[in-house]
């Protein structure tokens, strides 16, 4: 997504899950740059009189603090970035101000095809809390042998995917130092 001027933010519609199990209709709007401060975006969210803002670095921390907002009153968004499953990347997140996330399947490393904007909605959302959501990312790196809670260093990954080849390479670089 293009950065969008300031007077002019994208509408994008959501449902909100109540907490007494109905739906409202809301209207999402996208700033490529908050009115209040050019380096940060901003999402308002508009739904049943009700109006919640949030201005971040990317939209997907702005949506994640909209999303605490509603959890107060045990509301969720039904979009790919309220998924149990959908998860943001590095790369993900340099895409259109942190718009892309992961659709995350166990013991599956994410590719391309499993990009989804995390404004989106789809027969696939499974709307959760954001600790719910944190859990289930932990079980997926898990499932895909990343420990979440050690540090993780580029020549093990490399090691167990081609053993000859990076003992080689990591003796090479070790003496050009």
């Amino acid at each position: 997504m293009k950065s969008q001027t300031i007077t002019e933010p994208i509408a994008k519609p959501v449902d909100i899950l109540m907490s007494d199990k109905s739906i409202t209709g809301g209207t999402l709007l996208l700033w490529g740059q908050s009115p209040d401060d050019t380096k940060l975006v901003q999402i308002t969210l508009r739904f049943a009189n009700r109006e919640i803002s949030r201005a971040a670095t990317s939209y997907l921390v702005a949506l994640n603090y909209i999303r605490s907002e509603l959890e107060k009153e045990s509301q969720l968004l039904r979009c790919y970035g309220n998924s149990r499953n959908v998860s943001s990347s590095g790369m993900g997140a340099s895409m259109g101000n942190g718009e892309m996330a992961y659709r995350c399947y166990l013991g599956k490393k994410g590719d391309m095809k499993d990009l989804v904007s995390i404004f989106d909605s789809g027969q696939d959302v499974d709307p959760c809390s954001l600790k719910e959501q944190l859990e289930f990312r932990r079980q997926w790196l898990l499932s895909i042998g990343v420990d979440p809670d050690r540090k993780v260093y580029p020549w093990k990954i490399l090691f167990l995917q081609h053993p000859v080849k990076t003992t080689r390479l990591f003796f090479k670089e070790r003496l050009n130092k």
